[in-house]
């Protein structure tokens, strides 16, 4: 059986995140009093499972690709502002990002999808973790869908996470949580469960 990795990135209200977060048991206390921020139909959470932790590692090699430190969180474990191990060794990786920060994450995404549509090759190179066929970079780049969980979308093509659809589906998802959160002008919460 695979090991299933999850991330979950959603809006919380700016002013109920304490100055720090010293255990897990802390972060877990914040999550449960305070929830994701709801607005209308916008998206406000995206939750990912990739089996393997294949779009983790996917992203992590498309990220190595060009210079977007704004969104190295998401696939570099040392740009993440916590880290904790849990009791069976699960980790738990969670960065937060003020409004301030969140033109800078906004432009890396954006720039990101823009180097890539303009050479898709890149995403076809990315080693073992290539899984496409010819046409599917392009063909999910072409999307401009959305997903609070792409891993259990009947729209999003492929499955186990494992897909180039998936992967820019999962993406894109979260860049529309960060734009979200900066209209809102409220924080981003992102956690990555291995």
């Amino acid at each position: 059986m695979s090991h299933s990795y999850a991330t979950k990135t959603y809006i919380v209200d700016t002013n109920s995140i304490p100055a720090s977060f010293p255990t897990l048991e802390a972060f877990e206390d914040f999550k449960s009093s305070v929830g994701a921020i709801k607005h209308g139909e916008a998206l406000c959470s995206v939750s990912g499972d990739t089996r393997g932790g294949w779009a983790i590692y996917a992203t992590k090699a498309l990220l190595e690709h060009g210079d977007f430190p704004a969104i190295a969180f998401l696939g570099d474990a040392s740009s993440c502002q916590y880290s904790f191990e849990g009791e069976y060794g699960d980790i738990t990786r969670i960065t937060i990002v003020n409004p301030t920060q969140q033109a800078q994450v906004i432009a890396d995404f954006e720039r990101l999808i823009s180097d890539l549509i303009k050479n898709p090759d890149v995403a076809y190179d990315i080693g073992d973790l290539n899984v496409y066929s010819d046409g599917d970079v392009e063909a999910a780049l072409e999307r401009d869908y959305v997903s609070s969980s792409p891993a259990f979308d009947k729209n999003v093509k492929g499955e186990d996470g494992e897909s180039a659809d998936y992967l820019f589906v999962f993406l894109r998802s979260i860049l529309e949580v960060f734009k979200n959160a900066k209209s809102l002008g409220q924080s981003v919460v992102h956690v990555l469960y291995i």
